[in-house]
């Protein structure tokens, strides 16, 4: 009878034996598909403040963008009522006076010479050098040369302010291009960021299907090994009367340590759940705390 129950208690030993490497073995492949779950876990979570970022950027561009383009259309729309102004002060002008074969403006006609020529007339009138028909000759000459002297100063004048017009024209169409060569790059630019968060978003999304099927992965293993588990606990149950206690024993140990695990990990969770209710950051390790409740 003692060596039917040693050979009982050799089965037994040996089947239990083979039960916890499988068991062990269970665990090891649950634990790596975990970790494996969670690498890809924090690659996301990396990516999608990464994204954020490269979102922020691009429409901090897009501003930028909507700015100049609103700032060329002011600039533009000035320089065509300067233009418009422009006509209407050359439409209205003179013709120029004639010029000699140099292009170059008459002598006759510059404003310098009928000053000279009033002078030298009036000079004459007054001194009695001529007769009195010369001088109501003289008198005519001297109305017309000072009628021409006005026009002249009056078109003067307008050709100065056609001329800074002209200039002011010029220095709003270098504005106007600078403003084009910023919303040009800053479109570029903000094009870039946008072809670089649609790459990102797509990995996102190729790892969120890889993270999925680690997850069913992990739970698939979770679910042999905890059946495994329940096997190997029934079997332990059925051990000799004599090795009962100590198993019972054992399992006291192993259920007190286990409740212990347990309060520590609620502690935990529950410190960890306030930080996140209070906007706090949370550590790789805080995550984990909240996904041992899996």
């Amino acid at each position: 009878m003692d060596g039917d129950n040693d050979q009982q208690g050799s089965e037994w030993t040996s089947n239990i034996a083979s039960f916890r490497a499988e068991l062990q073995k269970l665990h090891d492949e649950k634990e790596t598909l975990f970790a494996k779950r969670e690498k890809v876990s924090l690659r996301i979570r990396s990516l999608i403040a990464s994204i954020k970022g490269q979102k922020s950027e691009r429409n901090i561009l897009t501003d930028s963008v909507k700015l100049a383009k609103e700032e060329r259309d002011r600039l533009n729309a000035l320089i065509r009522e300067k233009i418009t102004e422009l006509k209407k002060l050359r439409a209205a002008m003179p013709p120029r006076p004639a010029s000699n074969a140099g292009g170059r403006e008459r002598k006759d006609n510059s404003p310098g010479f009928m000053r000279k020529q009033i002078d030298e007339m009036e000079q004459k009138i007054e001194h009695g050098l001529v007769s009195f028909e010369k001088e109501k000759e003289l008198m005519k000459k001297i109305k017309d040369f000072k009628k021409k002297l006005e026009g002249a100063r009056s078109a003067q004048g307008g050709w100065e302010r056609i001329r800074a017009l002209s200039k002011e024209v010029d220095e709003l169409k270098k504005q106007a291009d600078a403003h084009h060569k910023v919303i040009q790059d800053a479109a570029k630019d903000s094009q870039q960021k946008h072809e670089e968060v649609l790459t990102v978003s797509k990995e996102i999304d190729e790892l969120k299907i890889e993270e999925k099927k680690l997850h069913e992965e992990f739970l698939a293993k979770k679910a042999e090994y905890m059946a495994l588990a329940d096997k190997v606990k029934g079997i332990v149950g059925a051990v000799p009367e004599e090795r009962k206690e100590k198993a019972k024993e054992k399992k006291k140990h192993r259920e007190s340590d286990e409740a212990a695990v347990k309060r520590s990990l609620a502690r935990r969770r529950e410190e960890v759940e306030t930080k996140l209710s209070k906007g706090e950051k949370l550590t790789t390790e805080d995550l984990l705390i909240l996904q041992s409740g899996e």
